[in-house]
């Protein structure tokens, strides 16, 4: 059971994933405190270690005002995105447009701030054919304090 001392506040949505590839039975995203306590019994009732769980706070939805998905192709920045769609990235997928090469470039260089965009500079170079999943805040967000989320980098 998820316990948390009395000076322990949860956020007021969080997210749960597991550190196992492709299991999918621990995900759920935006939960509130109550649903958590339930979805973390059913995960151990089913045998899942707390070991393999991943818990955040769930990011400002609302807020986002760039998602995306990047990869570097051998000659250009190729992207899907969506701009201030106000719902969760997994929604976004819906709504996202294609672009590539210096438009691809424009519209990251003009979101991201500087540590973002330099780490993003840094996935490409360091991770290539690798596609890089990210959302962007108008204000600092996680631990960095930077932007920008970078959800996954996965070579698929």
């Amino acid at each position: 059971m998820l316990y948390l001392a009395a000076k322990d506040r949860l956020p007021p949505l969080v997210s749960v994933r597991s550190t196992k590839v492709g299991d999918t039975l621990a995900q759920a995203y935006r939960l509130k405190p109550s649903a958590l306590r339930d979805h973390v019994k059913k995960l151990l009732d089913r045998n899942v270690s707390m070991d393999d769980l991943l818990f955040d706070e769930s990011a400002p939805d609302k807020d986002v005002i760039l998602q995306a998905e990047i990869a570097q192709s051998s000659n250009y920045v190729d992207m899907r995105y969506a701009i201030c769609s106000g719902v969760g990235m997994r929604d976004a997928y819906l709504i996202m447009q294609h672009t590539h090469g210096a438009v691809a470039n424009w519209i990251l260089k003009e979101y991201l701030d500087s540590p973002s965009h330099d780490m993003l500079e840094w996935i490409l170079q360091n991770y290539p054919g690798y596609v890089i999943e990210l959302s962007v805040y108008p204000y600092s967000v996680g631990v960095l304090k930077w932007n920008t989320l970078f959800w996954e980098v996965r070579n698929w």
